[in-house]
């Protein structure tokens, strides 16, 4: 126990008194470790932060995207779409599976992806594997089995199983 002077009167206090006994005036509360702890913490991470930007002139870089495919990846962004639309149209998205999926770039429907899906009806069970084609030139989503079948056995058989 230390006694110190009253910041008010100057009378003799203990430093563990809440208050003066001569005029009643509050005395300060120490400054815990962990409040100090946390304040250093918090300047070193603005200190930091601004030599950062200090150092790196706080520019940012702009990128530029091409809404274009290159002409390698206009396949693969056939088949990305066609399964995201296949998906969509399904009564149970989540137990959509694809298999044996294609690529091929430069046919005379232009860029062409193919591949088999499966997915539940609506009793909860799966349909079994069907063949889809998707072409650059009509964008179309050909199924097996559907209204368009004959178009789609043209291509599967031209393109699909080579």
């Amino acid at each position: 126990m230390a006694i110190k002077p009253c910041k008010e009167c100057g009378n003799q206090v203990s430093d563990k008194a809440l208050a003066c006994p001569s005029c009643g005036a509050k005395q300060p509360k120490k400054t815990s470790i962990v409040t100090w702890f946390v304040l250093g913490l918090i300047c070193f991470t603005v200190l930091i932060g601004a030599l950062g930007a200090l150092m790196g002139g706080g520019e940012t870089q702009e990128v530029e995207v091409k809404a274009e495919p290159k002409e390698e990846n206009k396949a693969g962004m056939l088949l990305f779409m066609a399964q995201q639309q296949i998906k969509a149209s399904a009564k149970d998205p989540s137990s959509v599976v694809f298999q044996g999926e294609q690529l091929h770039q430069k046919t005379k429907y232009g860029a062409v992806a193919c591949g088999e899906v499966n997915g539940k009806n609506s009793f909860g069970g799966y349909t079994g594997m069907r063949g889809f084609v998707v072409t650059e030139k009509d964008g179309e989503i050909l199924l097996e089995g559907s209204q368009n079948n004959k178009k789609f056995i043209k291509i599967w058989n031209e393109i699909c199983t080579k």
